[in-house]
């Protein structure tokens, strides 16, 4: 029986595996006359499908990584919203009148609204397309004769391929792995894709790959960043580095690594310190677009949005971000940053904080915890007060709230959209940083503080107090570590893994302070104040380590839905 007689006597597993692919992201890809799958990029107006053996080609399919990488951080909720959500200082806001997914994040209920099964599907196929992108690139760069590029660009997208395969397992738990020949331009049957996601999810495993993949990366990438206007490019040894600091956290957190972790954390954090690529910038608020235009406007200054930013983040002067991703390089990605645009004030501009979703609120018992330290220089780069910054005084307020859930008048300050002094929007979407050099600086002061060091932990931290204003301290407890580092990192991603770590190295609960900052707590719910905040329910949240794997992802794979799906996700049968 030839290939196509096959295809036709076998309709329903053709169709299987149309579904299957695009529920790994490969979500355009354009079905035969002959059944099988062809690759999205064929399909897609002004995209170039290179296929000719060149540094040309690996140039143009590495901006193809970017851009989808892009969309992992940004489509759906995204990586960023995600990591804020879960995070003990915010409350999931938003309009009264939006759904209710960015709640179940929050709480970890599936039962706050129906039929989300596949809430999580966008970063779920986002990373894995992600994934396959850098294998066509890794597949590629071996045919390259010149050994020094094609190293260059193969351990570039591992790198890549290592950040996304990090960042499934930290939303999802384990996951499976793409087999490398797996790459996005090959034709695949069902049963081929169906064997690599049914092999048994093994982290260890995982991990070991992302272990050896960023070892040699570190190896083979230039030792310095290109330049501070090109560092969303994983193209150098200390990205690698940080990566790496990064994931022995990450595992050490979870079980999967044993302590010596800890030791490999000093160990590349150490390293990327020697290099002397980055400093600490005196001022904490110049990291920010959004906290520039703030100052701008309390300074009464009307400059125009480029005058405003001059000098914000370009050339070498931004010597304190290691690694971030551009939404708005039009070469890269021309979409608009969803996630930024959530991070607005809810239907309204004020004060050079634009408009958007109004996604989030901040618990006002960190605030008050933030504010007991009048010196600490980071909290006006760090928290918008509605009262204090006279927002509540604007006639658009009382119409703002009345579509504003559960609304402290607290919001994140780092990243939000900008607007110019007269409150007109400014169309402007901000680089996010994945690392910046106070993370190597504060992994390393956990992984001490981790291994009894509390002394070394709080010397490594001395750069960080000093340009916060604060007087150094040489003996306290690791509850007084995380407590600063939780000031210094509040509203970025990663203060949620930290805050992942900090309960494995204390023995805590999952909820312990998730429950700490919203008990008691008054809200205003559609413009009517003191609401008691929606409980959050301990046994919800520690229940769930990990978030629901899609639901069409496993029944697609012809996987049981029970069996595979993380604790806590599955809906009774009631």
């Amino acid at each position: 029986m030839n290939i196509v007689s096959w295809l036709n006597a076998h309709k329903k597993i053709v169709a299987i595996a149309i579904s299957l692919v695009a529920s790994l992201s490969i979500m355009a890809f354009a079905l035969s006359q002959t059944g099988t799958l062809k690759a999205w990029a064929d399909n897609q107006e002004g995209n170039v499908w290179y296929t000719n053996n060149s540094e040309e080609a690996l140039e143009e399919d590495m901006k193809e990584v970017y851009r989808y990488l892009s969309h992992a951080y940004n489509d759906g909720i995204g990586m960023h919203m995600i990591s804020e959500l879960l995070d003990p200082l915010t409350f999931a806001s938003g309009g009264t009148t939006d759904g209710k997914q960015a709640r179940i994040i929050d709480r970890l209920d599936l039962n706050i609204t129906d039929n989300n099964k596949n809430l999580f599907e966008p970063e779920w196929n986002n990373f894995y397309a992600t994934i396959l992108k850098c294998n066509k690139v890794i597949t590629e760069s071996y045919s390259i004769e010149d050994p020094e590029i094609a190293a260059k660009y193969e351990y570039e997208a591992k790198t890549i391929r290592s950040l996304c395969y990090l960042n499934l397992m930290k939303l999802f738990g384990p996951i499976p792995m793409l087999r490398d020949d797996l790459d996005g331009t090959q034709f695949y049957q069902y049963e081929e894709i169906c064997s690599v996601m049914q092999e048994k999810r093994n982290p260890e495993e995982t991990i070991k790959m992302l272990i050896e993949d960023l070892e040699k990366a570190r190896g083979i990438l230039p030792p310095q960043k290109i330049s501070a206007h090109n560092n969303h490019r994983a193209s150098s040894r200390c990205i690698a580095e940080a990566l790496l600091a990064h994931l022995y956290m990450y595992a050490w957190s979870q079980s999967y690594l044993d302590n010596s972790a800890l030791d490999h954390v000093v160990k590349y954090t150490d390293s990327v310190i020697a290099s002397g690529d980055y400093e600490i910038l005196p001022d904490y608020a110049s990291l920010w677009a959004s906290a520039c235009a703030r100052n701008n406007v309390e300074q009464g200054g009307g400059r125009t949005l480029d005058s405003l930013l001059d000098g914000y983040l370009t050339g070498d002067k931004d010597r304190e971000t290691i690694f971030s991703i551009t939404f708005n390089d039009k070469e890269l990605n021309p979409e608009s940053c969803k996630w930024y645009q959530n991070m607005g004030l809810r239907n309204m501009s004020y004060r050079g904080t634009g408009e958007g979703q109004g996604m989030l609120n901040v618990s006002p018992i960190f605030v008050k915890e933030f504010q007991s330290d009048s010196s600490d220089a980071r909290y006006a780069t760090s928290i918008i007060e509605a009262e204090k910054s006279h927002m509540t005084e604007d006639e658009k307020w009382p119409i703002a709230i009345l579509d504003w859930h559960e609304c402290t008048e607290f919001f994140p300050g780092k990243y939000t959209p900008l607007c110019l002094a007269d409150g007109t929007p400014a169309n402007y979407s901000q680089d996010y940083k994945i690392f910046r050099y106070a993370d190597i600086f504060i992994m390393k002061a956990f992984c001490l503080a981790a291994k009894g060091d509390i002394q070394g932990a709080f010397y490594t931290l001395e750069k960080l107090r000093a340009r916060a204003g604060l007087s150094p301290i040489s003996v306290g407890t690791i509850e007084e570590l995380y407590s600063f580092i939780q000031k210094e990192t509040a509203f970025e991603a990663n203060s949620y893994w930290y805050y992942i770590f900090f309960c494995k190295v204390n023995g805590w609960p999952h909820s312990e302070y998730i429950i700490k900052y919203s008990k008691d707590v008054k809200v205003m719910e559609a413009g009517t104040p003191d609401v008691n905040l929606e409980a959050y329910k301990p046994e919800n949240i520690n229940n769930k380590s990990f978030l629901q794997i899609p639901q069409d992802t496993m029944l697609l794979l012809g996987v049981d839905w029970q069996y595979w799906q993380n604790p806590g996700w599955v809906e009774s049968e009631d």
